[in-house]
């Protein structure tokens, strides 16, 4: 086996984290990551939200591992009525990314209370990151 030594830097690609939550462009379409802080959505969203889905031809609701509901192929003529949903509803969809790196098993009321007694205390600290409220 041989190897040889490469004095020159790397060449790395940027790194960016995905993007899990807002409104946002793809091709010529959009898709919408709603997430909670609670984890826990309203059920009038959710029906008001499977109503949009059904007036505006949307026949999938997707969801990922962060507990993020995903609406993809949101044409443009209809972004109004998905910031109106949100805004009718008060949900916010850009919390900071490292609130959104607590993962929390699923139906684990002491998991959840830890990450948000942790959230609160990040808060309190001077010059901290502020965090989306719901």
């Amino acid at each position: 086996m041989h190897f040889s030594i490469n004095d020159k830097p790397a060449n790395l690609p940027a790194f960016n984290l995905p993007y899990y939550e807002g409104l946002n462009r793809y091709q010529d379409k959009f898709w919408l990551g709603v997430c909670r802080r609670d984890e826990m959505f309203p059920v009038s969203f959710l029906k008001e939200l499977c109503q949009l889905c059904l007036q505006t031809k949307i026949g999938q609701l997707c969801s990922t591992p962060w507990k993020t509901i995903i609406i993809k192929n949101i044409e443009e003529k209809d972004r109004v009525y998905w910031n109106s949903l949100l805004a009718k509803h008060q949900i916010n969809v850009r919390h900071a990314a490292n609130e959104l790196n607590f993962q929390v098993e699923d139906n684990c009321k002491e998991g959840l209370e830890l990450k948000n007694y942790l959230l609160k205390g990040l808060q309190m600290i001077p010059g901290h990151l502020e965090f989306a409220s719901e």
